[in-house]
């Protein structure tokens, strides 16, 4: 929970420091890819992210608690594969409003 804290912050920073100057915003998100053999040799995926960002770490820590129980059993009975992915998209100072 802790490294992947400082992660999330570590993200942040960067953020604040370097891409948000650019007008980009990076998330870290941690992405599930499971796969289940309907048929042999035939699979369906299904494939899950969460964005991982310091607001939900504050608001929600156990929730995180719930995230890092989850993956750890997917892991060890080997169902699921995760993935940590950063997500590089638009960030703008300016709001647009509609009418």
């Amino acid at each position: 929970m802790r490294d992947l804290s400082r992660t999330v912050r570590w993200v942040e920073s960067a953020n604040k420091s370097m891409f948000n100057y650019f007008g980009v915003k990076a998330v870290l998100y941690i992405v599930e890819n499971q796969y289940k053999e309907f048929e042999p040799g035939l699979f369906e995926q299904r494939r899950r992210s969460f964005p991982l960002e310091t607001i939900f770490f504050d608001s929600f820590p156990e929730m995180y608690e719930k995230l890092l129980m989850y993956v750890r059993q997917k892991l060890i009975f080997k169902k699921s594969e995760f993935r940590l992915v950063i997500n590089f998209k638009d960030f703008s100072k300016k709001k647009q409003f509609t009418t």
